[in-house]
């Protein structure tokens, strides 16, 4: 899940998911932890989140128009100031994204040395309450 405010700060979460890998993603563990949980499974749990947010700007941004996706591209730099992984707490985290399907589906795709990673978000409906 990741949520973009109008006055430019971002924050992300990235999980396993629940119905592809579910052993990633041990059911029996609840919060507050308790002493008997055993580690492992938080350890599992851990080795496949990954949290961060702080203040965004965009750059190259282009409108998607005349292009195979149907929304923007462009490049979103995060400058984080929390993070689940504490090493990443100051950093600049530089993402390529796009966004098709009538901006119901957009990607980051981000190198991490000589990997490439890439995560698809996808728009949750509407929450309304009337």
């Amino acid at each position: 899940m990741a949520a973009y405010t109008p006055d430019g700060y971002n924050s992300f979460i990235i999980t396993a998911n629940d119905t592809t890998q579910p052993d990633d993603r041990p059911k029996q563990l609840n919060l507050p932890a308790s002493p008997s949980d055993p580690v492992y499974l938080w350890a599992i749990v851990v080795q496949h989140s990954l949290a961060a947010g702080g203040p965004f700007h965009l750059s190259n941004v282009t409108d998607g128009t005349g292009e195979e996706q149907t929304g923007p591209s462009g490049v979103v730099i995060v400058n984080t100031r929390t993070a689940t992984l504490p090493s990443w707490v100051g950093i600049e985290l530089i993402n390529e994204f796009k966004f098709y399907d009538e901006c119901k589906v957009h990607y980051l795709k981000s190198s991490f040395g000589d990997e490439l990673q890439t995560v698809y978000f996808y728009k949750l409906p509407e929450n309304r309450t009337s």
